[in-house]
């Protein structure tokens, strides 16, 4: 069988346990320092378990002090509407009232005038009555008196 250096090399380094590649052993020598001797891979994934969960855990009290926050958030806000509601309302009041009290002026001064017209009128009238009174002539009748006459008449006659 015929081979190749390459793969000569590579079998003799095998056996001999030296890589080939020494950029990959350098690797695995800085993996190893950083995790640090084999025993101390489950305290590791031990320790990787309990992050997560205190993760996992911060997270739900993240949430649910969110959840909270938008709670209070969304309160606030019907409570402000609610002011603005009651605001608004009592503006549309005042100014109703406001309406009204102008509109009640303007009815008194249109009701005095009204009335200072027809008092006026009045004074006219009880003036042009008594003109015309005065131009009659003074007619005094008695008028009992002929019907009294009258009916001792048509007693005797008839």
């Amino acid at each position: 069988m015929f081979m190749l250096k390459r793969n000569v090399q590579k079998l003799l380094a095998d056996a001999l346990s030296k890589s080939p590649f020494p950029q990959v052993e350098d690797l695995v020598k800085e993996i190893k320092e950083l995790i640090g001797p084999a025993d101390a891979v489950p305290k590791l994934k031990k320790e990787i378990a309990e992050l997560q969960l205190q993760r996992d855990k911060e997270v739900k009290e993240l949430k649910l002090q969110r959840d909270i926050e938008e709670r209070d958030l969304k309160h606030l806000i019907k409570i402000k509407e609610e002011k603005l509601i009651v605001e608004h309302q009592k503006k549309n009041l005042d100014l109703e009232k406001t309406y009204q009290e102008k509109e009640m002026v303007l009815r008194e001064e249109h009701h005095k005038t009204i009335m200072s017209g027809l008092e006026d009128y009045q004074k006219r009238q009880d003036v042009f009555f008594t003109e015309v009174m005065k131009r009659l002539p003074n007619v005094n009748m008695d008028i009992s008196h002929d019907i009294i006459k009258d009916n001792s008449k048509k007693g005797k006659d008839g």
